[in-house]
């Protein structure tokens, strides 16, 4: 059996190789993406343009298109949505406890064009709600989207950006990322 020892700078393309390396000696299929919001500002990716399903991932697109619509009066917090449930506490449910009703009730409401739309405004055009078989996201589209939210570089005024990443810090999903990190996930 050969080992190898490997060494990685920590350039972008150093911390990429690390990444490629990893899912070469791991099974799956991966695409993962870093972005580094200060310090080094470093930006590394592996198949990060790679379209993957987007499981309860798409209730962060779906929460940035309500919000936009809250803030045009398209929208309002008192709206009914789903199970007499309004916006307020659909929001809260799909992004705290991952609510799969609230979530496909607003997508039915918001429409798939608008929310492609909405997301492709932000990331790039590999995000799509308008895939037969399901909806689809990259690692790169969604890093660069909690990054946007994180620096403040979502076209959301404060008031809905602060709403957005105060549920996001009460999800109750902390497995992960969140166990193995020791800032604030």
């Amino acid at each position: 059996r050969e080992e190898y020892t490997r060494q990685y700078s920590s350039s972008d393309r150093g911390l990429s190789a690390l990444m490629q390396h990893f899912a070469e000696d791991n099974d799956g299929v991966y695409g993962a993406s870093l972005i580094e919001l200060d310090g080094k500002r470093r930006r590394a990716g592996y198949q990060d343009t790679r379209k993957f399903t987007t499981a309860s991932t798409y209730k962060l697109y779906v929460a940035y298109s309500a919000l936009k619509r809250v803030e045009s009066g398209e929208m309002k917090w008192s709206d009914q949505i789903a199970g007499g449930r309004d916006l307020a506490k659909c929001f809260d449910d799909m992004i705290v406890k991952s609510d799969n009703p609230c979530a496909e009730a607003l997508v039915a409401k918001i429409g798939y064009r608008p929310l492609t739309v909405d997301a492709q405004l932000i990331v790039s055009q590999n995000t799509t709600f308008l895939d037969t078989e399901s909806y689809k996201t990259t690692a790169g589209d969604l890093s660069t989207f909690m990054a946007s939210l994180a620096t403040g570089q979502i076209s959301l005024n404060q008031s809905s950006q602060n709403r957005l990443i105060d549920a996001l810090k009460r999800n109750e999903f902390r497995q992960g990322v969140p166990a193995g990190a020791t800032g604030q996930v």
